[in-house]
């Protein structure tokens, strides 16, 4: 008895072609690869445990950083409180700097290129005052190419990567809080 199959051909139109076949694995591949070594989107974050609820506190008040952390952990779903007694751990921003050095001249004495450079101070301690970080320093710097005739442009340019190098520095801190081990080792950590 011979075995009769019968495809339909509907069924063929719905069959892709074999280039697509082979992309479709590809891109299979590559997710799961990813996911595989631990890669996740930049600003998903879970602080370490016993890290919330979380205590900003800023000494010099209205710095660049505090408030883009804030955000920042709000987004990702972070405790805030506004009373220090009332949190698990408390992240000091003690200083903030913006700097701005000559990195090359032309031959004829005029500035071709800047340096930024940004650097926030920092600590974290335990509600119980125990240092989980202590001194802590986040640095970011840029390059920025001067141009004479467009100034303008270029201090908007500049402004812009301020923000760039706060934000940057900002995901510095929390991808740090998110490796804290817990101060006492008798927490059970998640």
């Amino acid at each position: 008895m011979a075995l009769r199959i019968v495809v339909y051909p509907m069924l063929i139109d719905m069959i892709p072609p074999p280039r697509f076949r082979v992309g479709l694995m590809l891109v299979i591949l590559l997710v799961l690869l990813l996911q595989g070594c631990g890669f996740h989107l930049r600003g998903s974050v879970q602080l370490a445990f016993g890290l919330s609820p979380l205590f900003v506190h800023e000494p010099n008040a209205g710095t660049d950083i505090g408030a883009v952390l804030r955000a920042s952990l709000r987004a990702n779903d972070v405790d805030l409180v506004k009373d220090e007694r009332a949190a698990s751990a408390v992240l000091t921003l003690h200083s903030e700097r913006h700097q701005r050095r000559v990195l090359s001249v032309s031959s004829a004495g005029s500035v071709q290129e800047f340096e930024l450079s940004y650097r926030v101070n920092y600590s974290v301690k335990d509600s119980h005052q125990r240092a989980l970080l202590s001194n802590q320093w986040a640095n970011v710097s840029r390059d920025l190419r001067y141009d004479e005739t467009a100034v303008l442009g270029k201090s908007g340019e500049e402004t812009q990567l301020k923000r760039d190098m706060v934000d940057d520095a900002a995901q510095q801190i929390l991808r740090r809080l998110q490796k804290l081990k817990p101060a006492d080792q008798g927490v059970p950590s998640k």
